[in-house]
């Protein structure tokens, strides 16, 4: 670029430049000569080469100002430049700056000393800048196109002025908070023009308290999917709670709903009432069975969070992880297992002609069975199968006997489940990979609409409301603002108030949003 502008500097002395095209094959000493210096090779004998450690083309030195509390910023008027060209032909010595200047002049005009710019609406918009006015001293006649005299002229602004201007299309008197290409749109027409007027639009809109607290929540995911990497059965389980549902024999109106992250295996337990000491219980039967897990992934539920449940994960040296608060997604398994177990047992109650909810506990355990029984997609096993190395022999297989129970033989049946066990860690392999291969593309078909957000300790944020208490159509949709005090992980935060307040629990970035002050 600094050799472009000392050729540029010197075209002036010269008639004409005129440049031509060679092609490589009748230029191959210079190209050779061109390439010699990107290789490590030994320079032929007739070539004598010479090593430049400084550019051929000297800097230009800036002056350092003697005291730094004397330096003032000014800021150089955007008009100028048309103006001199419109009034007297004269360019800047740069030859890009020359052309752009003598471009953009063709959209412009000068009418009472003022520069006014030709939009498209038909309306000669004023050009303001920081100074209210330039006036033009002229020695000549100033020659320009006729103006019509339809044409409107408005009073000058300041640029300040101007900013001025957008917040009072904005949320003046006659303002309805719009966005920022309306009243853009607005102070064009009106007969103003300035150069930053989009971006100044932008800022007012963006800063506007009432815009932020009233603005729509973004679906699109801000953040790349987070799968949880799966190891071996039983090693991470899926906690949640279900309910209320209708009162059943026995007063149960919960469940208590769990899944093994790698089989898939779904375990239920009707409740009575949500403690503590009920998902401690649900969940000792789950370690009786299956072993202790490793971690446990769990909603921010009361009973869950209590000291109880708590010392019971630390005794058996059970990590806890918590999901965002109103953030399914974080604990997504379960949030799926309980949605089918809900589908299944609504089905097996609907009875038009006795109708009677109440019968959903005794249809849990028909339910759960035909769930661990159904493949998987994600690993293309059902839970039964995975678990115990061979498919459950169903009542519909004794009923209208299948291949598999006509050649069942006792004698032989020992052997057989011996070679089934040999080959279930094979075949968990197997589910392992298949596993991998469903979260890669879930996580490409998630990938494809994010739109990448993220906040930094000590950004200024507001929260969604989710409570419906005491809430009116004119009531604000977001809530704060907060500071953000710890990044949990991707996505995940936790928050403070403003007077240095905690707030209790990590919350997603999808009920987030960005405050400017």
């Amino acid at each position: 670029m600094a050799y472009r502008q000392e050729v540029r500097k010197l075209e002036d002395k010269f008639d004409g430049l005129e440049l031509t095209h060679v092609f490589r094959h009748n230029n191959e000493a210079t190209d050779r000569l061109a390439n010699f210096g990107s290789k490590h090779e030994a320079a032929p004998s007739d070539v004598f080469v010479e090593h430049l450690y400084e550019p051929t083309v000297p800097k230009r030195e800036t002056a350092e100002a003697a005291d730094t509390q004397d330096i003032a910023m000014v800021e150089a008027d955007w008009r100028e430049p048309l103006i001199r060209f419109q009034t007297s032909q004269e360019l800047p010595q740069d030859k890009d700056e020359a052309e752009r200047i003598s471009r953009r002049s063709r959209l412009y005009i000068i009418h009472e000393a003022n520069l006014y710019k030709k939009s498209p609406s038909r309306i000669l918009q004023r050009c303001v800048s920081v100074n209210n006015r330039i006036w033009i001293k002229s020695t000549g006649t100033l020659t320009h196109p006729k103006i019509s005299q339809a044409s409107c002229f408005l009073s000058t602004v300041s640029l300040e002025e101007g900013r001025q201007l957008l917040k009072d299309i904005h949320s003046g008197i006659c303002g309805n908070h719009a966005a920022t290409r309306t009243i853009g749109g607005k102070a064009y027409r009106q007969g103003f023009f300035w150069p930053t007027a989009v971006s100044d639009a932008d800022k007012i809109v963006r800063t506007c308290e009432g815009c932020q607290f009233f603005a729509r929540q973004t679906h699109l995911p801000a953040q790349e999917l987070q799968t949880i990497p799966l190891s071996w059965p039983f090693a991470v389980w899926g906690l949640d709670m279900v309910g209320p549902f209708k009162k059943a024999v026995g007063g149960y109106t919960h469940l208590f709903v769990a899944i093994d992250k790698f089989s898939k295996w779904i375990e239920a337990k009707p409740v009575i009432t949500i403690t503590a000491d009920k998902a401690r219980d649900f969940f000792i039967n789950i370690v009786h069975r299956f072993g202790v897990p490793n971690q446990i992934i769990t909603d921010n539920g009361t009973q869950l969070t209590d000291g109880v449940f708590k010392d019971f994960c630390e005794d058996f040296g059970i990590k806890i992880c918590y999901a965002s608060v109103a953030h399914p997604t974080s604990n997504g398994q379960v949030e799926q297992a309980n949605g089918m177990v809900l589908q299944g047992i609504k089905a097996r109650v609907f009875d038009r002609l006795n109708p009677y909810a109440g019968k959903w506990v005794e249809q849990l355990p028909s339910v759960l069975w035909s769930l661990r029984t159904t493949p998987s997609r994600a690993t293309g096993q059902s839970p039964f199968f995975l678990v115990y190395g061979a498919e459950a022999m169903l009542p519909s297989e004794v009923e209208f006997e299948s291949l598999r129970f006509r050649n069942f033989r006792e004698e032989r049946y020992g052997e057989d489940r011996v070679d089934d066990l040999h080959r279930l860690e094979e075949t968990r392999e197997a589910a392992l990979i298949q596993s991998a291969r469903y979260l890669q593309g879930l996580r490409r078909c998630h990938n494809r609409n994010v739109r990448s957000r993220a906040f930094l300790v000590g950004d200024l944020v507001l929260r969604k409301i989710r409570t419906t208490r005491d809430r009116h159509k004119l009531s604000p949709l977001w809530e704060g603002p907060f500071i953000i005090s710890e990044v949990t992980r991707p996505g995940s935060y936790r928050l403070k108030r403003e007077d240095g307040t905690p707030i209790d629990n990590s919350w997603n970035i999808e009920h987030l949003r960005c405050f400017y002050a």
